[in-house]
């Protein structure tokens, strides 16, 4: 079994191999207009073979490799077809509903970097007024709804700010919640202009929720750790499309609330957490 499973992670990885590859032949293919059909083969046979082993009841190290493969097919190659692929498009009803929340986190996390490079990085040699961006923002702003839907289904508790078993009730959904858009948010660190705005709209609405969150879960490191890693991210990856209002309301509100006493209790915590959130503190 164990070689089965290393073998079928192999063939994924060696697919993914030749992505550059294919890269290279799909802009000559849109130069030449020549070969479209072979390299339509090649990137739907490539869908169609790794999404159906992304799953909860497929061992996690083929699912990576699979996820591996599509990501760099929907951020390497970036075809302006891939919409249109049924798998791709399941996937993508999956993700509205909240469905890949379920997967192991390491799939789950590289899953939905896939599908929102795919919604947000310019296709390949495609003039910017037939890039689909209202389609692809809309297909964007669902997965957030669904990568957020359990989250809000918390804070829009009646008595949410009071109650505190509801508080640590929250805290596993807040932590996969805010690791999953840290790690999406980090995807357009260097990309372009257009892929970090359509990213920002997205988000904003929930950058904003997640302000007062510091002030809920301020004597607990785990979920402070979590809340800088994200804020940190949003200045370092959207830092130009926050602005300076925003930025300053989330920096003051950190250094209000921690004052020196704090962040000496916060150092003292034996798991180490306390260290990481007075690194990260300095870092923001």
């Amino acid at each position: 079994e164990h070689d089965f499973i290393e073998l079928h992670a192999q063939v994924f990885g060696t697919i993914q191999a030749y992505q550059h590859w294919l890269s290279e032949f799909h802009l000559a293919t849109l130069r030449g207009l020549q070969n479209q059909d072979i390299l339509s083969y090649f990137i739907s046979s490539a869908i169609e073979s790794a999404v159906p082993v992304i799953s909860r009841t497929v061992p996690e190290k083929i699912s990576l490799s699979a996820c591996r493969l599509f990501l760099s097919i929907s951020s390497t190659i970036k075809p302006h077809y891939i919409l249109q692929y049924p798998h791709v498009q399941e996937l993508l009803l999956k993700a509205t509903n909240g469905e890949l929340l379920h997967l192991p986190l390491r799939v789950s996390v590289m899953l939905y970097q896939a599908l929102v490079s795919m919604l947000i990085l310019p296709w390949s040699s495609v003039n910017d007024d037939s890039q689909s961006w209202d389609v692809r923002y809309s297909e964007l702003c669902k997965v957030v709804n669904g990568i957020t839907n359990s989250y809000h289904q918390y804070v829009n508790t009646s008595g949410w700010s009071e109650d505190t078993t509801l508080h640590e009730q929250a805290k596993p959904v807040i932590k996969q919640t805010f690791y999953l858009l840290e790690q999406i948010i980090a995807l357009v660190d260097n990309e372009c202009k257009k892929s970090k705005t359509l990213l920002y709209q997205a988000t904003s609405s929930f950058i904003l929720e997640a302000i007062p969150l510091v002030h809920t879960y301020i004597t607990q490191p785990d979920i402070l750790d979590v809340l800088m890693g994200f804020f940190y991210t949003i200045f370092k990856s959207l830092l130009s499309e926050v602005g300076p209002t925003l930025t300053e309301q989330i920096t003051q509100t950190f250094m209000s609330l921690l004052t020196r006493e704090h962040l000496e209790e916060t150092i003292l915590q034996e798991d180490g957490v306390g260290n990481k959130v007075v690194e990260k503190f300095l870092n923001l």
